[in-house]
């Protein structure tokens, strides 16, 4: 199957809810608990003097501290997790009843998952650096010149231009992230290597990053709508668009390459 055709959103939601209704409990409870500790990096603590005293560094850190703790250990999890649900998917794919244990089973994969997930997210964080540059350089250069020269409208000047000049720098953002967006299923589905797995993702987004981006935004905007019936659909809808996700994967690989093992 091609990239454009496993990730059409509409195809992909309907696969899924076939899968679900040939092995519910698995597949559902995989889905919940992927959704349950995926970790929010949109959780952050900020402060409105825009400085911290020694004191309110401690309390930071205090705070600051156990939640990057916990994040830790639901990232773990979640990667522990990933395999099982592949493994589980797969099986359904093919017509197979998975099975509950199957999720929990420690794979010989585990440790190359954290690996290329680990690249994965040095990388992203390598290709975000230009954003804050981009973007500060021209406003302090503006506040420099209103300050120093006293240039009119410099500071208003610096902020367009900087705000122009990170919006002029998203498309190549997300062109690379997108061709990374694939690296854990093809550590999970294909047995691939962390460096391997890196050239895999950007292989199968070659010609297909616009599909990609249009497959997330219907799974982001039908998990958002979720929330309009309350936590409960919230859930459901997460755990569906999780099952989802895996299954596009599933049905992309022409041939299933080594188990999850």
């Amino acid at each position: 199957m091609e990239l454009r055709e496993a990730y059409d959103p509409f195809r992909a939601l309907g696969g899924a809810w076939k899968l679900v209704q040939l092995a519910p409990l698995p597949l559902v409870l995989g889905g919940l608990l992927l959704f349950a500790t995926d970790p929010d990096p949109s959780r952050v603590v900020s402060f409105e003097k825009g400085h911290l005293g020694f004191g309110e560094a401690l309390i930071a850190a205090g705070v600051l501290a156990p939640c990057f703790c916990v994040g830790i250990l639901l990232w773990v999890v979640n990667s522990f997790l990933h395999l099982g649900m592949a493994e589980a998917v797969r099986s359904a794919v093919r017509g197979e009843v998975p099975v509950v244990g199957e999720l929990f089973r420690m794979r010989e994969l585990f440790p190359t998952l954290l690996l290329a997930r680990l690249l994965k997210f040095g990388l992203s964080v390598l290709v975000s650096l230009p954003f804050p540059v981009l973007f500060y350089g021209p406003v302090l250069a503006g506040q420099w010149l209103d300050l120093d020269l006293g240039v009119a409208d410099s500071r208003q000047a610096g902020l367009v231009m900087g705000t122009l000049c990170a919006l002029a720098y998203l498309p190549i953002w997300g062109y690379v992230l997108l061709g990374l967006v694939l690296v854990e299923e093809a550590v999970a589905f294909e047995g691939k290597a962390p460096l391997e797995a890196l050239r895999r993702s950007w292989e199968l987004a070659s010609g297909g990053r616009l599909s990609l981006l249009l497959y997330g935004f219907v799974l982001a905007l039908l998990t958002v709508l979720g929330l309009c019936i309350l936590c409960v659909g919230w859930i459901a809808v997460g755990a569906w668009c999780q099952v989802t996700w895996f299954e596009s994967y599933a049905r992309l690989s022409a041939t299933p390459g080594p188990a999850a093992r």
